[in-house]
């Protein structure tokens, strides 16, 4: 099971089961088993940008921004705490215009390429 909390949505119609679903099957379909907690964050541009550059030392904006935990991410509580994923909405939706998907099936793409970070999967 996977406790996923949505913060900041910026007034957009999310559907919350259908991007937990994607999350849990990405999760999934790299062997966790355990309960796990990642906390999804859906920004403006100017918030992305902020974060882009604090964070990664680039002057732009970009679509999805992933903050795995560095330390020991099994609590107390039995819970594993994988970490932030930042969605940028306005470059989401630009993204789901040029691809011909619904915004809902771009942030859930987002969100599942943040997931593989925060499970250590990296592209090159």
């Amino acid at each position: 099971m996977i406790n996923t909390v949505i913060i900041n949505e910026l007034g957009y119609k999310i559907d919350r089961d259908d991007l937990l679903a994607a999350v849990e099957e990405t999760i999934r379909s790299k062997g966790v088993k355990e309960r796990t907690e990642i906390v999804i964050s859906l920004v403006d541009e100017a918030e992305m940008k902020k974060l882009h550059k604090q964070y990664m030392e680039t002057d732009e904006t970009t679509d999805v921004l992933s903050f795995p935990l560095e330390f020991d991410r099994v609590y107390p509580d039995g819970i594993t705490r994988l970490g932030d994923i930042a969605v940028c909405v306005p470059v989401a939706e630009r993204q789901a215009r040029e691809n011909g998907r619904s915004i809902q099936d771009e942030i859930n793409l987002l969100v599942r390429h943040g997931a593989m970070h925060l499970l250590g999967v990296h592209h090159e």
